[in-house]
């Protein structure tokens, strides 16, 4: 009864920050654990294969791959988000597809993705994306929307990458009271000192919120195997997790820590094509 109790609460907290901020499917951030597990500090990371959602200019980097990731939100077992993710390169040219749910039969959301990404110059990349939303209440009906996010990344050096997006540029909203979906400003660095050790920072702001100071760190050992750690300073949470990196696929966990909510699990598997 107690645990039941407990689960309730979170619940009514969970839907209080989504209502506040619209996030689950309509979130800024990919459910995949390697990207929470580097604090989302992934805007400048230049081989994502997550790249439609932390930065479409990165989208030129990717191999051919298909990606499925899980996140269960704060053990609540009804709350979850499911995302497949796609890179293709059909004649040359790189496209990124993705589709996430969030949600249950009460309430669900889901968002459909697409990016492309071109290079004018060898140490520059453009890239851009399109986001299809869906939002059903049920008993309250069903509506859409449309946004549209820009990237840029650039190469100041083989060690040193600078990015940044502008996301839902055209002001989407949805739903009967005219929600506005986050409209937000990403700047960051990704930064290789040594070899084996990556160092990943960014300011986040949404329009509506103060700046969000984001910073990951990863390392990876003679072992096919990465180990994670990131910081995000708005939301008060901390996350850690660790990859294998085999030759055909890959596979990521993480688990992210929320001072009020308690622990949510992150898992990823990627599959080169």
């Amino acid at each position: 009864m107690k645990f039941e109790a407990i689960n309730l609460m979170k619940f009514i907290i969970l839907l209080l920050l989504l209502y506040v901020s619209v996030h689950g499917a309509f979130d800024v951030d990919t459910p995949s654990a390697s990207v929470h597990a580097m604090g989302c500090a992934v805007v400048a990371m230049p081989a994502n294969p997550f790249a439609l959602s932390s930065n479409p200019a990165n989208i030129i980097n990717n191999q051919a791959n298909l990606a499925v990731s899980c996140r269960n939100f704060y053990n609540l077992p009804q709350i979850n988000q499911i995302e497949i993710n796609t890179n293709l390169q059909p004649l040359g040219y790189p496209v990124s597809l993705t589709l996430s749910r969030f949600g249950n039969k009460l309430y669900q959301e889901i968002a459909i993705g697409i990016g492309l990404a071109y290079q004018p110059i060898s140490a520059m990349n453009f890239g851009f994306s399109l986001n299809f939303y869906s939002l059903s209440i049920e008993n309250y009906g069903m509506d859409h929307t449309i946004g549209l996010n820009l990237g840029i990344a650039y190469r100041l050096f083989e060690q040193f990458h600078l990015g940044a997006k502008i996301a839902n540029i055209n002001r989407p909203v949805i739903g009967r009271t005219r929600e506005k979906l986050p409209q937000y400003f990403r700047l960051g660095l990704f930064f290789t000192p040594l070899h084996p050790f990556t160092i990943a920072a960014e300011i986040f702001r949404d329009v509506r919120y103060t700046m969000d100071y984001r910073i990951g760190l990863s390392y990876k050992f003679d072992l096919p195997i990465i180990i994670r750690i990131g910081i995000r300073d708005d939301v008060n949470s901390y996350c850690f997790g660790f990859g294998m990196q085999l030759q055909s696929f890959n596979i990521d966990y993480a688990v992210k820590i929320h001072t009020m909510l308690g622990v949510s699990h992150l898992l990823s598997l990627i599959i080169n094509i």
